[in-house]
């Protein structure tokens, strides 16, 4: 329009309203299809409340299990088998600290609540180059930040715990405080039983965790979690077991510039135990054990372009490590105090990784980390004669280390590298090579961890554990990236892993090494994954064939197992189905199920006897030749939410489950005893009937 001279235009504007459709912003996607990471699994922690579980009790590391390649020796079992590992070849983090026992209550409990926990990322196959000291996995969970702008909380109340975090501003905008407590009242549910033995016993744990957060300004950030978890049980026992985790860290975040950033982490991990006996006899004792860990490490972020991605850093850890000590617990008690040596080692590490991308559809991830270990003193080492088993007649001298001596070093080099290649937009192929070094050993008699377990350093008798791992893997996204497909395959390949002589004793031995076994070990599978993460029907379904094999040979007789020969691992499980589903019927109201079949373990049976001096003896089978029988169980749930009301106090959503809805009576162990001079066999089960439970829970 063109206007000439003076004068007057008038514009009429009117006002108009259009509906847009809702924007949903998703982060990482496509994740799954675009990384170069093999073998990650993200817990997602808004989802899990939906799964039914064992009492009520909302889990995030009981979920982890249910994903491919992660596997448990059974229920109420504590540790976990990651594509064929042991269960201490796991690396579990919480915000940047060890946490050597994540469960409460013997396995039944995880230690982790779900209600401040904001992340869990699981690595099975491509670790980065910044975690070390563990073979086959880390467990990376983080804590959730809090709410900068008002006061909040979540809680509930089931029938065995009760579960409260609060979240709150410091300074608004700047700084939050997030506070979460869980305690159980089983203590009170046993002596209000009529049961006498059960009134007696005694079962409580609870756990607790703060966590500061503080922005300085645009360029710095520092953080601060403290944790503490404290586990106490007899259960129709004259023992009482107790045992605790303490964890704190420190972290500072600054940034250089656009393209320089660093990271500066403190942390400290203790784990302790103790057995309190008190018997009929003059035997009574008590006993501990506890594991001091400390690390310092710098991380740093260099963005040097669009096609060069660096991070680099170094850390040092420092072991401290009281195997033991027992002491009477009265003065009418006959045992006499003994304390084993304490050991130490420092863990030291630098690393430096690119990811590198190619083209657009070729990216890789390289990286090199190269780890040191030295044992410590003080310490006396015994040296034995070279070709003969080790017990107290081969032992030709021993060596003594004053305060911080090096006994022992040990180190070299770990690759880690991986590639993603696009075959489409939304196709993708990954593969992978890693190799690992674990200068810390579990040592434990049982299929899997247990509170009462101990860990030993390397030293001069005992190598560090080695293991190198292929992985590749093909993924898909369908349905705008609402379902996920994934097939991964992978093989593993391990040495120097501990194992032990029949008839071990490893509690309080002062040559322990005469007790140990250093073999060989080989894994391998392939892992398929299909997930839906949004519709009415949502969930995910796991399949993985996977074989984990042990080999200890010897020359010597005393030192070879199944002559030699390669046999199944305690936890090798061919077979893992899980399926887990939610379907929506309205926004309120919504049903889940969880089914799992799993093949049953490996066990050594007897297949014969004979008889010597009237006494009946036993002839037992090769090495875990046998298995028991399998395994499986349907769980159902039926979940509530309240109203959605804007204006209310707090939000509620019940949870009333099923667990084990068709009773299976699923055998955890198989074991043989003498009766009356006839071999019998028991089976002991966790869970033999369904178990129905309700928990509320609320949210403001």
């Amino acid at each position: 329009m063109l206007v000439y001279g003076d004068g007057n235009l008038n514009f009429e504007v009117l006002e108009g309203a259009e509906q847009l459709d809702e924007i949903l912003i998703e982060a990482k996607k496509d994740d799954n299809i675009k990384t170069a990471v093999v073998g990650v699994t993200t817990i997602d922690m808004a989802g899990i409340k939906n799964i039914p579980v064992v009492l009520g009790e909302r889990d995030i590391l009981k979920i982890a299990t249910t994903m491919p390649g992660v596997k448990t020796a059974g229920e109420g079992a504590s540790g976990f088998n990651v594509r064929g590992g042991r269960t201490d070849q796991n690396l579990i983090l919480l915000d940047n600290a060890v946490i050597y026992s994540p469960s409460h209550f013997l396995g039944f409990f995880s230690a982790l609540n779900p209600f401040t926990t904001g992340s869990l990322d699981i690595y099975k196959a491509s670790i980065p180059a910044e975690y070390g000291g563990r073979l086959s996995s880390v467990f990376d969970i983080k804590t959730k930040d809090g709410n900068l702008t008002k006061f909040s909380g979540e809680g509930s109340i089931g029938p065995v715990t009760a579960n409260l975090s609060l979240e709150t501003p410091i300074v608004k905008e700047k700084s939050s405080l997030i506070l979460g407590g869980r305690a159980t009242y089983s203590g009170w549910i046993l002596r209000s039983l009529d049961d006498e033995n059960l009134k007696n016993s005694e079962a409580s744990f609870y756990d607790g965790i703060v966590k500061y957060k503080h922005k300085l300004n645009i360029n710095n950030t520092i953080q601060t979690s403290i944790y503490y978890s404290n586990d106490k049980f007899s259960i129709t026992s004259d023992s009482l077991y107790r045992y605790n985790n303490q964890l704190a860290s420190l972290k500072w975040d600054h940034e250089f510039n656009e393209k320089n950033k660093a990271e500066v982490i403190l942390v400290n991990s203790q784990y302790k135990y103790n057995i309190d006996y008190e018997g009929n006899s003059n035997r009574n004792f008590d006993f501990g054990y506890k594991i001091n860990e400390t690390q310092l490490k710098l991380n740093f972020d260099y963005f040097y372009s669009k096609k060069h991605k660096f991070k680099y850093g170094l850390s040092s850890k420092l072991y401290n490590v009281n195997p033991g000590t027992i002491e009477p617990s009265d003065l009418n008690s006959d045992v006499e105090y003994e304390s084993l040596d304490k050991e130490k080692g420092l863990e030291s590490a630098i690393y430096i990784a690119d990811l590198f991308e190619i083209t657009d559809r070729l990216l890789l991830d390289i990286g090199l980390r190269y780890s040191f270990y030295a044992s410590l003193g003080p310490a006396t080492q015994n040296i034995y004669q070279d070709g003969l088993p080790r017990n107290p007649s081969t032992i030709i001298g021993q060596e003594t280390y004053g305060n911080n001596a090096v006994v022992k070093t040990y180190g070299g080099p770990e690759i880690r590298t991986s590639f993603r290649y696009f075959l489409t937009p939304s196709f993708s192929l990954k593969g992978s090579y890693n190799n690992t070094i674990q200068y810390i050993h579990l040592l434990s008699n049982n299929t899997t961890e247990a509170p009462i377990d101990t860990w030993k350093l390397s030293d001069l008798n005992t190598k560090p554990q080695r293991a190198q791992q292929i992985s590749l893997g093909l993924y898909k996204n369908l349905d705008a990236s609402n379902i996920e497909l994934s097939l991964e395959g992978y093989y593993k390949k391990m040495k120097d892993i501990l194992d032990y002589k029949i008839g071990a004793d490893l509690i309080l031995n002062e040559n322990l090494e005469q007790e140990l076994l250093q073999g060989q070990g080989k894994a391998y599978g392939i892992e398929f994954l299909l997930k839906k993460k949004k519709g009415k029907l949502n969930g995910w379904l796991g399949y993985s064939y996977s074989r984990s094999f042990v080999k200890l040979d010897s020359p010597l007789d005393e030192e070879r197992v199944n002559n030699g020969d390669y046999f199944p691992a305690n936890y090798d499980k061919p077979h893992d189905f899980t399926t887990v589903l939610n379907y929506k019927l309205t926004h309120r109201f919504s049903f889940s199920a969880n089914f799992t079949y799993q093949t049953g373990r490996p066990i050594t049976f007897p297949i014969g006897k004979y008889v010597i001096a009237n006494e009946e003896q036993v002839v037992y089978s090769d090495r875990n030749q046998y298995r028991i029988p399998d395994y499986y169980r349907l769980d159902l749930g039926l979940n509530i939410e309240g109203n959605h009301k804007l204006q209310k106090l707090a939000h509620s959503f019940w949870n009333i489950s099923v667990f084990n809805v068709l009773g299976r009576n699923n055998p955890y162990s198989v074991f043989f005893v003498n009766d009356d001079g006839k071999i019998q066999a028991y089976q002991t089960s966790i869970f033999t009937v369904p178990i129905p439970t309700i928990t509320y829970n609320f949210k403001f």
